[in-house]
């Protein structure tokens, strides 16, 4: 063998050496680099599954301090004045907040984010919250007492449920006499002044004109209480003029929970009546004219027809007047406690 032969058959060598040294670390690099993709998607499951399931915080807020907060039927503690922070699954849950002497709250509520917060109104036993906000008071289409049309914007307050029963107002009056028989029927045949005096006991007053017709139109100005047909199948009215009212929580209540707004009996309202305050009336948080002679009505009778039944319609009376068909609810300024 020659030099040069064997030089050439080293070089040759040589280069396979290299090349399969070459093709070690090729296959080196590939599982380095699988391994770093493998570690990059088990830390993006981790962390995926990390935000996907870890804990939220379900931050509850109420007008009353001590409510017990409820999640999915677990008891979980009760609000103070800044709340009660819950920790929970993220996800669908049922919550329900008590407190004796106030009306439960049950809603559906998913937690998505790092937290929730749920701020709610607990109204008064046998009361209504009902939002503030602006909408249309009055009917260009109505009677001249109902003209014009306009905006009012309210604050939040709580409405009765229900009308002042017979059985409720014998025991602020005990001598009441009532027309018709039957502790569940509304108390009627009493005065403005008996029924201001009856809600203030109560710690409540006479609601507003302007807060009465916001919570019988609701959000979307309904015509009537239980919406924009006169039907008598949902509301005590269009009956004899001696037919009578039935029980206090009879028909379906409305959409905000509460009951004959439209029919049944009138209701006294706080504001001294005018046929003509819409035309220079205030429309923020309205309480009617300073000085009169009557006081407002509100919602119609058994007895009235579709004219008379409307959410808009507004006659008066004197304060001193009584009358088998007049009654009463009372309403409440929203609070913190």
């Amino acid at each position: 063998m020659t030099c040069s032969g064997a030089m050439t058959r080293s070089a040759v060598w040589g280069i396979r050496f290299s090349n399969g040294d070459s093709r070690r670390a090729d296959r080196s690099d590939g599982v380095m680099k699988r391994l770093a993709l493998v570690a990059t998607v088990v830390l993006m499951l981790g962390l995926v599954y990390w935000i996907g399931f870890r804990p939220g915080l379900l931050i509850v807020r109420t007008n009353a301090s001590g409510v017990t907060v409820l999640v999915d039927g677990t008891p979980y503690g009760e609000t103070t004045i800044d709340g009660l922070a819950v920790e929970v699954s993220r996800g669908a849950h049922f919550l329900r907040l008590e407190r004796e002497g106030f009306e439960s709250i049950e809603e559906s509520i998913l937690v998505q984010g790092d937290s929730v917060v749920v701020v709610r109104m607990l109204a008064p036993l046998g009361m209504v919250f009902i939002e503030g906000g602006t909408f249309t008071m009055g009917d260009d289409d109505g009677a001249y007492s109902e003209r014009p049309a306009h905006r009012v914007t309210l604050r939040p307050y709580f409405m009765d449920r229900t009308e002042v029963s017979m059985a409720d107002y014998r025991r602020f009056r005990t001598r009441y006499t009532p027309p018709f028989d039957g502790d569940g029927l509304p108390a009627t045949n009493v005065t403005w002044a008996d029924a201001t005096a009856f809600c203030r006991r109560q710690g409540k007053r006479l609601p507003t004109e302007a807060e009465w017709e916001r919570a019988c139109r609701g959000s979307d100005d309904r015509v009537y209480a239980n919406g924009h047909r006169y039907d008598s199948t949902v509301a005590r009215v269009g009956k004899g003029l001696y037919a009578g009212p039935v029980v206090v929580d009879e028909h379906p209540p409305g959409p905000e929970g509460i009951y004959h707004l439209t029919g049944n009996v009138w209701e006294w309202c706080s504001d001294w009546y005018d046929r003509g305050a819409y035309r220079n009336g205030d429309r923020d948080n309205p309480s009617g004219p300073r000085e009169g002679t009557r006081r407002a009505l509100r919602g119609g009778a058994w007895y009235s027809n579709e004219r008379y039944a409307r959410c808009t319609h507004r006659p008066g009376n004197f304060r001193a007047s009584k009358d088998p068909s007049f009654g009463f609810r009372c309403a409440k300024d929203t609070f913190i406690e």
